[in-house]
């Protein structure tokens, strides 16, 4: 419905409204609208009631202005803290005002730092060492007696209070419940009910994450109204919020709000159902005005100071540890001119002294553009355009009485909104300028959900009507890096003519999609020159550019250029504005497979729109997702979705998802991949389990096999810094940040019904013991002699919601970790001294394999690898943390059904119905030689003479990082990082870089290599034909003695014919017995990568680490790079080969340095494509004895790690 317009004569009536004397305040509002709820109600006075009136007059004297407001809920847990008294206070207050609990206590492990404004001395801004913690409510609280003027605070007094929202991405203490519905919310210290005007957006708090595909409109989720008939309205789900803006304006009357008990939690919890009713009040005849954001100055970086904080007004202040701290100044959007506001008639009953208002959905505010730098500090070619804050919703507006109860004038102001935050793509189609705006808003575009602001309203002697407010909310980068927004934002209502608002008349289109072809440009023979021709990395081009460099390098094996999509995973769309949500539906897009429609939900977040399955999708199969025509898909404004202009994806969009191969003759067993903090295997050795602090090593690793690393290698405690390797393998008892969760990751499924968490000790102690017979993990807390004394409340979430199998979970506590304390995950194994009865099974229904070091199960030689003993992983809870800790995975990757090998039926290394698909992404190409003579791969590996003859082995599993400070020592750090030629991969030393923590909690794997006799044969006769020929006297001469084949032949021989004739007869004897993989009798089988212990001089916890520099340049394989940003790393690793066939690989240490650009692709995404800057090798014993060497030469390591889509995909909650 369409508001109103102003009427004739409206304004003039207005201006007779007198001002009732036990009024708080009626001021002027717009030009002569007055606020005037004088009379309005029987409640008492301004229409409250008496215990409304009671709770104002005991409030504290002296304040005018408070953020959080008094009595705020959901508070963000980042938020800035700012209150203004009528006068400064006497005395200094460094130590007078302390931030306690509702209990009265000190906020715990929490300090806080009051700043008096320079310029406003009866401004203060409170400063804290850390977060607050979730759900808690807070009091700020004088210490001793203040005086502020003629006001007296006594010690103990509260100026105000606030309650916290959940911690995001934390289950709850308790059952999941509602904990807000507003409007019709009371506040818990004034008591007052905030007023449901017709136009008002619905705001419902949960006390956890929520899952969005559980909220189902009409079934789990209905608005009902007076008449018993659902209201029709868009409705958005983010994080522990839902908002519904109803389609029109509501009748006045009674509305029922339901949530069923069929609504879970993103921890798998029932929500307890809900049923609230509401009073719509009439809002009477509703006028549509116009707002300013006047701060042309604050663009130029001149702006006025905020009343209320004391810093820059119109301003907004991103800070998050992913890209530093950028304080970006606000305007109106130039092309529209202002914000329309809707204003209600004041005084209408039920309001009392409260003027509700609303800004329509649609709404913006642009702040200037954004130059991303990582931490703040390594420059990226990322340069947005302007920042569009939208309001997505109908925003709630209420100008109202002071709380504080001497406070006459000015106003206080109330909002409550939800906002899309996108970026504008303004640059001309085809220009670098473009995609890179692309790709600007793809990185930042999302939603927040009801965010409060509070405010003052202060009329101008001209007549305007000021409104100045401050606010915060959150949001995340790179899905898992939380981010914080603090907003000084002041609006002016003008008493004089005003520019009507222009409409917005810009059609939206799609400009990037989940899944991407650029995720599969990587190591395809087009990568490098398409870089050096654009000057940025492909991962990073429009969706149409990333299938030229397929196609350009014979790379384009589907129709899409995607042919690896997860089949639990979520495809996404990101268009160049937002959408409407109520276009957003199963009939304007439609995602099809080939039995038809798939069944999906949708959630809109920010520009994006996400489309969750209700089930798996079905393996190695093509699916569209076809957008509808004319205006089924539209904007705020009602325009409707037109092409891209500049190569992004079409108006149909196709993606093949990844093959699960069943081979039934290979099944080896699940694996972790990652489990952080730790190691993802069952340990051995170590004294941790009494007490002590050597935690051990993996069961199965020798002793020795960190022996060989560089006494000057660079790692990093979990502090940072250089420190030097250790030759031992045991591993100290590790370390984690309190705020850190525990992730668990599979190299395969697993049934999700077999991962159980327990409810107590599954060790021995004397805690409390558990109770759940299915248990199969756990988190206990362990006193000083390795002793269970109980497990955290805790909760599970897992990687996917939408089957019974999974790839991943996390155990996220309900309450951080005590610092200092030690605690144990527990994993159960399946051997005699396994702590629980069950264990994890994977979707074959093979038990989880804990000690992968005795055998995977990739080869015929290592078949019974299933179970093992308990994995008991230590650590001790460390100090909290801002450090960016994030899970990057090896995506595309190859062996998707995780049984250890690249599944090719026809054994030709290519792509067949019924294979696996090989991924140069995830690659290294790898030379095979006996005794020096080559072994040369018979399979097809492409075009490119350099590539043929190799072996591939295909990277799999997951890689946790930290992303630590940034550093300005760097030289050092970087000297070793070289080529083979001993020059530096990064080039010129930057002046900063970023420290990247590389944790020992994850493995990498190669797939096995796999050699046929007929390949394997021919290296073999020429390597012993020249030693055989050098035999003077063959008959006389025992084969025994000669060097490396003569234990082989034994013996004598008589013709070097004879000799080979004997050497065939101990090959084939030596691999006669073997079951083929793939048809080849001779296979490394899964090779792991594991990083060795590496401690400091305390004998502390360390990682390796790598570094983001501004800018890497140099020569690779005779190809010059030159990648801005980049990573480099120089690293030891552990490789082992523990099911090899008709082959040996001990565990040895290989020297790895990596080098490759740090970019983001148009969807968003964080991607690390990394290439080996120097030949590293492995030594073999072939055959029994005969010597092997694998080696793998600069540029045949393709490495890329990628982090979570920012939309879609899969992803543990952290929202």
């Amino acid at each position: 419905m369409q508001p109103d317009q102003l009427a004739s004569g409206f304004r003039a009536e207005l201006k007779k409204t007198v001002r009732h004397t036990g009024l708080a305040v009626c001021l002027a509002a717009t030009s002569g609208l007055m606020l005037s709820a004088c009379d309005s109600g029987s409640g008492g006075d301004n229409g409250r009631t008496p215990a409304e009136q009671q709770a104002i007059e005991d409030g504290p004297m002296g304040l005018v202005f408070s953020y959080p407001y008094n009595g705020q809920q959901n508070v963000t847990l980042t938020s800035q803290i700012a209150f203004r008294t009528q006068s400064a206070f006497d005395n200094d207050i460094a130590d007078a005002i302390a931030l306690r609990t509702a209990s009265g206590d000190i906020a715990p492990e929490l300090s806080i730092n009051v700043v008096q404004d320079d310029n406003q001395p009866n401004v203060y801004r409170i400063e804290t060492s850390r977060p607050l913690r979730g759900n808690v409510t807070y009091r700020l609280v004088t210490t001793r007696a203040l005086q502020s003027g003629d006001v007296r605070y006594d010690a103990g007094q509260t100026l105000f209070q606030f309650t916290t929202a959940p911690t995001p991405g934390a289950p709850s203490a308790g059952e999941f419940r509602v904990t807000e519905v507003a409007p019709g919310e009371s506040n818990p210290v004034t008591g007052q009910t905030s007023i449901f005007a017709q136009f008002n957006t619905l705001h419902i708090s949960l006390s956890e994450t929520i899952d969005p595909s559980s909220v189902i409109d009409g079934e789990t989720f209905t608005v009902t109204g007076p008449d018993g008939n659902d209201i029709e309205g868009a409705r958005m789900v983010s994080g522990h919020e839902i908002a519904f803006d109803p389609a029109d304006n509501l009748a006045p009357g009674d509305y029922t709000i339901s949530l069923s008990g069929d609504v879970r939690s993103a921890f798998g919890k029932s929500l307890e159902p809900m049923s609230v009713t509401r009073t719509v009040l009439d809002s009477g005849d509703i006028v549509q005005q116009n707002l300013l954001v006047d701060n042309g100055q604050g663009f130029a970086g001149d702006a006025d100071d905020s009343p209320l904080d004391g810093l820059m007004d119109n301003l907004v202040t991103i800070r998050t540890q992913l890209i530093g701290v950028n304080q970006q100044p606000a305007r109106n959007q130039p092309e529209r001119a202002g914000v329309l506001v809707n204003l209600s008639q004041p005084g209408m009953p039920g309001f009392g002294d409260v003027f509700p208002n609303s800004l329509p959905a649609g709404q913006l505010v642009q702040l200037k553009p954004l130059s991303v730098s990582l931490n703040g500090d390594v420059p990226t070619p990322l340069q947005s355009g302007p920042i569009q804050v939208q309001f997505g919703t109908d925003a709630n507006v209420y100008l109202m009485a002071n709380d504080y109860q001497d406070i006459a004038t000015p106003t206080a102001v109330r909002l409550r909104f939800d906002l899309n935050n996108t970026t504008l793509i303004e640059a001309a189609p085809g220009t670098p300028e473009y995609v890179v705006q692309a790709l600007a808003n793809g990185v930042f575009n999302q939603s927040a959900l009801n965010v409060q602001a509070s405010g003052l309203a202060i009329p101008q002697d001209n007549g305007d009507l000021v409104i100045t407010t401050l606010g915060a909310f959150p949001l995340t980068v790179n899905r898992s890096d939380d981010l914080t927004i603090d907003f000084s934002l002041t609006l002016r209502l003008p008493a004089g003519e005003q520019t009507p608002v222009v409409a917005d008349n810009v059609a939206p289109f799609v400009i990037s999609q989940t899944p991407s072809a650029c995720l599969y440009t990587f190591g395809t023979p087009a990568y490098r020159p398409v870089y050096s021709q654009r000057g940025s990395a492909p991962t990073a081009l429009p969706e149409q550019a990333c299938l030229q460099v397929l196609q350009q390098g014979g790379a384009l094996t589907t129709p899409s250029g995607i042919n690896d999509f997860q089949i639990e995973g979520s495809p996404a769309l990101t268009f160049s504005e937002p959408l409407d949500p109520l276009s957003v539906n199963g009939q304007s897009i439609q995602m099809t497979g080939p039995t038809g429609n798939v069944p999906v939900s949708f959630q809109v977040d920010g520009s994006s729109v996400v489309l969750r399955p209700d089930d798996l999708l079905q393996p190695n199969t093509q699916y569209t997702i076809a957008l509808g025509s004319g205006s089924a898909l539209r904007d705020l404004a009602g325009n409707a979705l037109v092409a891209n202009p500049a190569g992004g994806p079409g108006q149909s969009i196709r993606f093949t998802t990844e093959p699960q191969v069943f081979n039934e003759a290979m099944q080896a067993p699940v694996i972790l991949g990652e489990l952080t903090p730790g190691v993802p295997c069952a340990l051995e050795g170590g004294d941790f389990m009494s007490g002590g602090n050597d935690a051990g090593r993996c069961v199965g690793s020798e002793p020795a096999d960190a022996s060989g690393l560089d006494d000057d290698d660079d790692s990093d405690s979990m502090a940072g810094g250089m420190v030097t390797a250790s030759a031992t393998t045991d591993y100290p008892v590790f370390q984690n940040p309190k705020n850190v969760s525990v992730n668990v990751s599979f190299s395969k499924f697993v049934q999700r019904d077999t991962v159980v968490l327990a409810d107590g000790c599954l060790t021995s102690g004397s805690g409390d013991d558990n109770s759940n017979n299915d248990a199969t993990v756990a988190l206990e807390r362990i006193d000083g002699n390795g002793q269970c004394v109980g497990v955290p409340e805790a909760s599970l979430a897992f990687l996917n919601t939408n089957d019974d199998t999974t790839r991943g979970f996390t155990i996220r506590p309900a309450q951080e970790l005590t610092e200092g304390a030690r605690y144990w995950i527990v994993i159960c194994g399946n051997d005699g001294d396994a702590s629980c009865g069950a264990t994890i099974l994977d979707t074959d229904g093979l038990a989880l394999n804990t000690d992968p070091f005795n055998g995977t199960g990739t080869t015929p030689a290592s078949q019974d690898a299933a179970g093992g003993p308990d994995i008991i992983m230590p650590f001790d809870a460390i100090g909290y943390t801002t450090d960016f800790y994030a899970d990057q995975f090896t995506l595309p990757y190859t062996d998707t059904n995780g049984n250890g090998q690249f599944d090719d039926a026809d054994g030709n290394g290519v792509y067949s119905e019924g294979d696996e698909r090989p991924q140069a992404s995830n690659r290294a190409l790898v030379n095979l030689s006996l005794l020096g003579a080559p072994i040369t791969n018979t399979d097809n590996l492409g075009s490119r003479p350099d590539v043929n003859g190799a072996y591939p082995a295909y990277l799999s599993l997951t890689r946790p990082v930290a992303i630590r400070k940034t550093l300005n020592d760097c030289d050092a750090r970087l000297a070793d990082i070289v080529d083979d030629q001993g020059n530096g991969v990064v080039g010129e030393s930057p002046d900063n870089c970023i420290q990247v923590s590389l944790l020992p909690g994850g493995f990498s794997a190669l797939t096995g290599i796999g050699i046929s006799l007929a390949e394997a044969f021919p290296a073999i006769a020429e390597a012993v034909t020249d030693p055989l020929e050098e035999v003077t006297d063959p008959v006389n001469t025992l084969v025994s003695s000669l060097p490396v084949v003569g234990p082989v032949l034994g013996g004598t021989f008589n013709t070097v014919q004879d000799a080979l004739q004997g050497l065939t007869t101990a090959v084939f004897g030596a691999v006669g017995g073997s079951i083929p993989v793939n048809g080849d009798p001779i296979n490394t089988g899964q090779i792991l990568l594991r990083f060795p212990n590496q401690t400091n001089d305390g004998g502390g916890q360390t990682a390796q680490s790598g570094y983001i520099v501004p800018e890497c340049e140099g020569t690779l394989n005779g190809q010059a790079y030159q990648y801005e940003p980049c990573f480099v790393a120089g690293l030891n690793l552990v490789a082992s080969a523990p099911d090899a066939q008709g082959l040996e690989l001990e565990p040895q240490v290989i020297r790895l340095n990596l080098v490759g650009p740090v970019t983001f692709q148009q969807n968003g995404r964080l991607v690390i494509a990394l290439n080996n800057a120097n030949t590293f090798s492995l030594a073999a014993s072939a055959l029994g004895l005969l010597p092997a060497t694998a080696e793998i030469r600069p540029g045949r390591l393709n490495f890329q790690l990628t982090g979570n889509e920012i939309h879609g995909g899969r992803a543990f909650p952290e929202r």
